[in-house]
């Protein structure tokens, strides 16, 4: 042949990318031109997700030092509790029902003291689950338990109940500042820096006696 042509395609996030051909033969070879292009869906994805923040104390009298985290069957990674907003639902609402489906709690067993950043916080990451670019806007609440949804927690924590939809355990607010739980380190230094000692002090709750 005088020339071979490879059409290289690759999934993107644009509609449509040409690259400049790429050469590839050495003299009195036959060349070959290798030209690179993207075809994708014409946009990035948009997801709204609503997270729990629940402040942990050792102590009655301690200032809380951890929050509880999650891992739901099919997650490649820990996370705080919440998830996808659904349709025409509020962040509350979302939140309420990703409470009880994850941590089996009814609405009059915690509160929702505040939604930290009421217009969401956005995030561009790529999907652990399609590896396409997306669009988070993420909106975190502090989230208070009361006496039986804090008893409730303790038993899923501890693994007496058999049959808990996700794991539960805790991880420290230094954890989740530096390493995100699932998403960029922005993330939790934004909601850090929107949230005073006093709201998660309202927020916060230590285990019970054994």
């Amino acid at each position: 042949p005088t020339a071979v042509l490879v059409l290289n395609g690759v999934h993107t996030d644009e509609q449509f990318a040409l690259q400049q051909p790429i050469s590839l033969h050495t003299l009195g070879q036959t060349p070959i031109h290798i030209v690179q292009f993207s075809l994708g869906v014409g946009g990035i994805a948009v997801r709204r997700i609503v997270h729990a923040i629940i402040p942990v104390s050792s102590s009655a009298d301690s200032p809380p030092e951890s929050l509880i985290v999650t891992l739901s069957p099919g997650d490649e990674r820990p996370r705080l509790p919440g998830g996808k907003i659904e349709g025409a639902e509020t962040p509350a609402q979302a939140l309420a029902r990703e409470l009880k489906e994850e941590m089996d709690l009814e609405t009059h067993e915690f509160d929702l003291l505040a939604c930290v950043i009421p217009k969401g916080h956005s995030i561009f990451e790529h999907s652990p689950s399609t590896g396409r670019l997306t669009h988070y806007v993420l909106f975190p609440f502090v989230v208070k338990l009361h006496e039986s949804g804090v008893a409730k927690t303790h038993r899923h924590l501890t693994g007496r109940i058999s049959d808990a939809p996700c794991q539960l355990w805790c991880e420290t607010f230094e954890t989740w500042r530096s390493t995100g739980l699932g998403f960029d380190t922005a993330y939790p230094e934004a909601v850090l820096a929107q949230t005073t000692p006093e709201l998660l002090a309202d927020g916060r709750h230590s285990w019970p006696a054994e």
